[in-house]
């Protein structure tokens, strides 16, 4: 996967932001990070100007929408920074990397080889065993919202009923398959753990799990603990005694507290194993 780059998504916590830069950039000298900012407009210049000497470049989703709008459809910002900014940089593969995602080993390590027929997601799973108790596909104002995504789907594209899900947390995605989704038309019904896997069956792409996320209703409650999208948030405590560990685990979600570099590189153990 040479000519990867890094999408570092973003909204707040500028001076988080900015440290988990730093340690991405630590731990994957060679890959160029470009900043997707999310967050309210007006806050822009105030982001770029703490961020901007961080990144190769910072793109502002310009359209009017508030930022939980941006947040659930990441997939749409993302197409539109391709289609504005994304085009122009050479690269193949790119990591979508949301700034409270906290990952202390080279990416390179942590995610599977793919090509750019593949896409790597976290915690894939077949629609059939989720439906009924994902927020996504079983709760108000979302499940009718999912109807409507597959009814899009199934007259434009031919797939009646898409087979898997997927989780948020760092997709892996080719140009390739950026390139044929930034010309599909923005339907901004379902979040984008649904458009993945869709787009990717309708494309004839394949699916890898990116082995981040534990899975679906699956791991233990530690496990769980360190790497969620509920929103429970590890402890710097937890963080750091799995650092200390040869074999623990070196992928964290969601961090929004500030954990600098340096403590990073002090807690970590000699040899380091990632799953």
């Amino acid at each position: 996967m040479k000519n990867s780059i890094i999408l570092f998504r973003f909204y707040k916590d500028f001076d988080v932001a900015k440290e988990r830069i730093k340690i991405l950039k630590y731990f994957n000298p060679e890959l160029p990070v470009y900043g997707l900012f999310g967050g309210n407009s007006e806050d822009f210049e105030t982001a770029a100007g703490i961020l901007e000497d961080s990144m190769e470049g910072i793109w502002n989703f310009k359209p009017d929408k508030n930022p939980r709008w941006k947040w659930f459809h990441t997939d749409l910002m993302q197409k539109a920074w391709f289609r504005d900014a994304g085009h122009k940089i050479d690269f193949d593969f790119l990591f979508s990397y949301e700034y409270d995602l906290l990952t202390a080993d080279s990416l390179f390590k942590i995610y599977p080889e793919i090509n750019d027929e593949t896409l790597a997601l976290a915690a894939v799973e077949l629609l059939d065993k989720v439906e009924d108790r994902w927020t996504w596909t079983s709760k108000e104002p979302f499940k009718s919202k999912f109807a409507q995504f597959s009814e899009y789907m199934n007259e434009n594209y031919g797939v009646g009923r898409q087979k898997y899900v997927c989780l948020g947390p760092g997709p892996l995605l080719s140009r390739k398959f950026i390139e044929k989704f930034a010309q599909t038309q923005d339907i901004d019904l379902v979040h984008e753990e649904v458009t993945y896997p869709a787009y990717a069956e309708a494309f004839g792409f394949k699916l890898m799990d990116n082995g981040l996320h534990p899975g679906f209703y699956k791991g233990s409650e530690a496990e769980k603990r360190l790497f969620n999208c509920n929103g429970i948030e590890p402890s710097l405590d937890e963080i750091y005694g799995q650092l200390e560990l040869p074999s623990g685990e070196r992928c964290f979600h969601p961090v929004k507290a500030q954990v600098p570099l340096e403590e990073i590189i002090y807690h970590l153990a000699p040899k380091t194993s990632v799953k």
